[in-house]
């Protein structure tokens, strides 16, 4: 596998009013404006544009009803911010920590840690066309995760699997079978939600997985891989790295061992490669994170054939934390790599 990387500097110019429709017309109409720079935030991308709202800039929460939106379908020189504000009954509530995925062209939403320290527990769903958040409706009782912040989540299929995160002490008998928590509050349980009336209902299913389970992980992340596996990679409280496959099909877990392994990390992120061509090819993109020493490095990891391949970066890629990010693939046969914290970031990487 060759790599080619390039970093490059965000330009914008303005957008006509085919590149942007929605039913919500209260848009900003500064052209300056831009998101404020925040950390353990949610943004997805829908249809080719990504979506970026919540998190905090270490004094503020951000509104949850404050959407970000960028036309990515457009050329780098033409993207550009523009605000919008979402409807909704039950919008969430300003937090961190909380996560994001996307199924059917929909945002769900989990979790997160509010201004006061109390953790969120509620599934919520944004409508990304009509900008409308509503709260996704789960039966009364029945087993359910405690609520929690810095979980992670990905979509295989129509379901949404949930592993870990932190909360407050868990009963020894409400923690899932075979389940520990950590001195932090740190925990390795796994559900599954399905959903269920035109994803406006759902409930929460206890996962099995045989094979040996990561322990709870700090800031981890998780990404899905392919239809029927998503990749796990995050270190533990003793400061070891785990990277691990999540297999449903057989319900099972299976350890990567990279022959270069990635160094223990918190607070970053994987976004998957998968592209025309390289559909059989699970690889992924390990962005930043921090440790003890500070700052790490990138990597695109090839799970299939356990390599990891260290990237150097240049710029202020070095520092991203608590970050989002995601990979948009090109017409020319290269992707961008979108990454979110102090602001909107750019490289361009070209796979062979």
């Amino acid at each position: 596998m060759e790599l080619e990387l390039e970093v490059v500097e965000e330009e914008s110019s303005s957008l006509t009013s085919d590149d942007f429709s929605t039913s919500d017309d209260s848009e900003s109409s500064d052209d300056s404006l831009e998101p404020e720079e925040r950390w353990s935030h949610e943004s997805a991308v829908v249809d080719g544009r990504l979506y970026l709202f919540g998190g905090w800039n270490g004094a503020e929460y951000f509104n949850r009803n404050e959407i970000w939106i960028m036309n990515l379908r457009v050329g780098r020189s033409r993207r550009k911010w523009r605000r919008r504000m979402a409807r909704g009954r039950l919008v969430p509530p300003p937090c961190e920590g909380a996560r994001c995925i996307v199924i059917d062209k929909k945002i769900y939403s989990y979790g997160g840690e509010k201004a006061n320290g109390s953790y969120l527990g509620l599934v919520y769903r944004l409508d990304p066309k009509k900008l409308e958040w509503i709260e996704v409706a789960t039966p009364v009782g029945g087993k359910k995760p405690a609520p929690r912040a810095f979980c992670c989540l990905c979509a295989i299929g129509s379901r949404m699997i949930m592993f870990g995160g932190k909360s407050e002490r868990i009963p020894s008998g409400q923690l899932q079978p075979e389940a520990t928590q950590d001195a932090e509050g740190w925990n390795n349980e796994i559900y599954e939600f399905k959903f269920e009336e035109e994803n406006e209902k759902g409930m929460w299913l206890e996962s099995k997985f045989s094979g040996t389970k990561p322990k709870p992980l700090q800031l981890a992340a998780m990404a899905t891989i392919d239809r029927h596996q998503a990749f796990l990679h995050g270190k533990d409280i003793d400061n070891k790295s785990h990277s691990v496959v999540l297999e449903l099909l057989n319900k099972c877990w299976i350890s990567i061992d990279f022959e270069v392994q990635p160094s223990p990390r918190w607070g970053h992120t994987i976004s998957p490669l998968a592209k025309e061509g390289l559909e059989e090819r699970s690889l992924c993109l390990l962005i930043g994170g921090s440790n003890v020493s500070g700052a790490e490095s990138f990597y695109v990891l090839d799970i299939d054939d356990c390599k990891a391949h260290q990237m150097a970066v240049a710029h202020d890629f070095k520092n991203v934390f608590c970050h989002t990010s995601h990979c948009v693939h090109n017409v020319d046969e290269t992707t961008d790599v979108l990454v979110y914290d102090e602001g909107l970031k750019y490289f361009h990487l070209g796979i062979a």
